[in-house]
């Protein structure tokens, strides 16, 4: 498999800007980035693109499904895991959310389960660790492919997301946009859809679309646009929404496949792609505790905002100590456990 530099830059800038969109949640001393939330469907796309690119000749070659699974388990659970027991201990902490041990506990289980909390609070489904809903998802999106990757035709998979855009369209006009998934109202099936439709498209990307190097420029016009996307100050996502998930991030992918980086370039877009997930991951813990010490600290806005921006290092800075200290040695040893393979090394 070829492995594609930009993917990895815009995967680090969709993940910083999703930070920055949940932090001034919390400290509202900017406004948020409008449709920050859009790059979780762009993600959705990117893994379907690269899940595609890596595994579609394997698994129609014979790849069971169960080394597929564990192959992407042990990719995605350890830090799965680490931002539900940082979620349980920052509830634990916030004695005002008025949460005993035995509630946190039940929560975390069932979250480390993977499933939906029932009667979450504030009506979120994985109220523990909010980013959990995406990755639960997109893990059920990786069990269906791995099931019908043999039989599933170029022809069919067309048909399929062919199928699944104007269950997109529906989507967003019944939650007045994408914002859908979190939410335990909206979790099924629209979060489903919300995840099944980008999915589908970048597996069908990764079968006609191939990486070419061709522009330079690629990759810069691929960022200004994601992040044009991200900031659009659109204040109804009813039509914007699907519209940018149709159009706009099959575009960011199509110039992310033909740029071609310099040394320079390449090697921090591969940094921050490493760094991408377990910011994702771990961030809304992070950023809830850190945003409501914060406001504890000072109600000055000047004040507020350097914090802010203190918090947003502070979280990249964890992350990238989880990644070294705790999942790439946890994913070494699953790999030689459980695939009697070693895994790629971390970018210098």
């Amino acid at each position: 498999m070829r492995h594609i530099a930009t993917l990895d830059g815009l995967r680090g800038l969709a993940a910083i800007t999703v930070v920055l969109y949940h932090l001034l949640e919390v400290v509202p001393v900017l406004p948020q980035p409008p449709r920050a939330y859009l790059e979780v469907d762009f993600f959705f796309l990117l893994s379907g693109y690269v899940v595609g690119h890596a595994y579609d000749a394997k698994l129609r070659a014979g790849m069971g499904v169960r080394r597929f699974a564990a192959i992407r388990l042990i990719r995605l659970y350890p830090l799965i895991a680490a931002g539900v027991l940082l979620g349980a201990a920052v509830w634990l902490a916030d004695t005002g959310r008025g949460y005993g041990p035995k509630q946190v506990a039940g929560a975390a289980a069932v979250a480390l389960l993977m499933l939906p909390v029932p009667r979450a609070n504030a009506g979120r489904a994985w109220p523990i660790n909010n980013s959990l809903w995406s990755l639960a998802f997109e893990l059920a999106g990786n069990f269906a492919y791995a099931l019908a990757a043999p039989r599933l035709t170029t022809r069919a998979l067309a048909i399929v997301t062919a199928c699944l855009l104007p269950a997109l369209a529906l989507t967003s006009w019944a939650a007045d946009g994408l914002m859908v998934g979190p939410l335990w109202r909206w979790t099924l099936p629209l979060g489903l859809v919300r995840m099944a439709f980008p999915f589908a498209l970048g597996l069908l990307m990764a079968r006609l679309a191939r990486p070419r190097s061709t522009l330079p420029a690629a990759g810069t016009l691929s960022a200004l646009v994601l992040g044009t996307m991200l900031w659009a100050p659109v204040a109804d996502g009813t039509v914007y929404d699907p519209v940018a998930v149709v159009l706009v991030c099959p575009l960011i992918l199509w110039l992310a496949l033909h740029a071609a980086p310099g040394p320079r370039a390449a090697a921090v877009s591969g940094w921050a792609g490493a760094l991408s997930y377990p910011v994702y991951a771990l961030h809304q813990p992070l950023v809830q505790a850190g945003g409501a010490l914060a406001l504890r600290l000072t109600p000055d806005r000047t004040g507020l905002a350097l914090l802010a921006a203190a918090a947003i290092l502070l979280v990249i800075a964890l992350s990238w100590a989880a990644l070294l200290l705790y999942d790439a040695p946890v994913r070494a040893w699953a790999s030689r456990r459980w695939l009697r393979r070693p895994i790629a090394p971390l970018p210098a």
